[in-house]
């Protein structure tokens, strides 16, 4: 789903708001996707999953983690990083992915896994490396114990801040603070002359450094001549402001897990929010560690967030799914899911 004020840097809910919890936040042009939780990723091109530099797990239950086996094929030919975060234990679950397989490794295979593990002060910070080159084996690295709400990953294009959830097994949350600046315009660059390159990341580079030290004019590979800045940031980029996205699932509403959350989220452009359960369900919430629809639009209200994406609606509402998003509407206006057809019925029926 697309709303009229979407920032080029495209999000897509990979699975709907029935399916797998998995979004995929993309920087076109470069080679530095994010992805949010790593459920089944079967809707996304290998092309557009070989672009991830990031993966942000919740927690390491299957419906969060099988889609890593999926990034694992699609970039063991990339020469980049891969960067990991999860809960404790994260290490080790990549591990055991990536030792499960018989790899024929080629030089052009020079992908690198880096893995950071969160939870609390005293847990938080473990991290180990896997290079395919060496055959993915395990080099533990000086531990980094980011303080909970702080930067645990940061580039040109976005910085990834967490907070601890309370789910049944270890379990964080996430917010991406996407920084202002240009972003490549796939819909602009339709109309010109010139296709996505490696000139896209050059001109990105250009740009963040100070006008009195910019190159009046790039190379474009492949299009034998010398383009303007300018003509090029005019004709294919866009300039977007700062946003925030939040990702919220898999935890039950408690007094000490709450307040972090509304401060991870607070101000968010979108919030990703776990609905995994109906009003008058509150017992059962508490028990699996999940949030009702109230819940969940009480968390965007009181954060103050833009707009609600429902995700991760139990399969006992199939068929009726459109009721949990009016539940979540009655609280807060703002409120989107992406439903499977066979839900969107006209006929209304009690969730209790």
């Amino acid at each position: 789903m697309r709303h009229s004020k979407d920032p080029v840097s495209a999000l897509r809910l990979v699975n709907g708001s029935a399916g797998d919890p998995a979004v995929y936040l993309d920087f076109p042009g470069q080679d530095n996707a994010v992805q949010f939780d790593a459920g089944e990723l079967h809707r996304l091109d290998p092309v557009e999953v070989r672009d991830i530099g990031m993966v942000l797990l919740t927690h390491l239950h299957m419906d969060h983690f099988v889609g890593f086996d999926r990034i694992l094929r699609s970039t063991i030919d990339r020469e980049k990083t891969v960067y990991v975060c999860g809960p404790v234990g994260t290490i080790g679950a990549v591990e055991k992915k990536l030792g499960a397989y018989v790899h024929h490794r080629f030089p052009f295979m020079k992908v690198r896994y880096e893995v950071l593990e969160l939870g609390t002060p005293e847990e938080s910070g473990s991290r180990a490396s896997f290079d395919c080159q060496e055959g993915f084996v395990r080099r533990d690295l000086a531990r980094h114990s980011p303080g909970i709400g702080s930067v645990i990953l940061e580039n040109p294009e976005c910085r990834v801040r967490f907070a601890l959830a309370s789910h049944t097994v270890p379990c964080v949350s996430y917010a991406v603070d996407i920084k202002r600046g240009y972003r490549f315009d796939p819909t602009k660059a339709r109309g010109g002359v010139l296709r996505p390159g490696p000139w896209v990341k050059r001109v990105l580079e250009e740009v963040r450094k100070p006008k009195d030290s910019r190159a009046r004019e790039l190379p474009v590979d492949g299009e034998g001549g010398r383009f303007a800045l300018k003509t090029l940031l005019d004709g294919y980029f866009t300039f977007e402001k700062a946003r925030r996205i939040g990702f919220v699932t898999d935890t039950r509403v408690d007094r000490q897990t709450y307040p972090r959350l509304v401060e991870l989220v607070e101000g968010a452009w979108r919030l990703y929010g776990d609905s995994y359960y109906a009003v008058g369900q509150e017992v059962k919430a508490e028990k699996y560690g999940h949030m009702t629809t109230e819940q969940v639009a009480g968390l965007a209200a009181d954060a103050g967030v833009d707009q609600l994406m429902l995700i991760h609606f139990a399969t006992r509402y199939r068929g009726r799914y459109d009721v949990l998003l009016e539940e979540a509407r009655s609280y807060f206006p703002n409120t989107h899911a992406e439903l499977p057809e066979r839900s969107r019925i006209h006929e209304r029926h009690s969730l209790a």
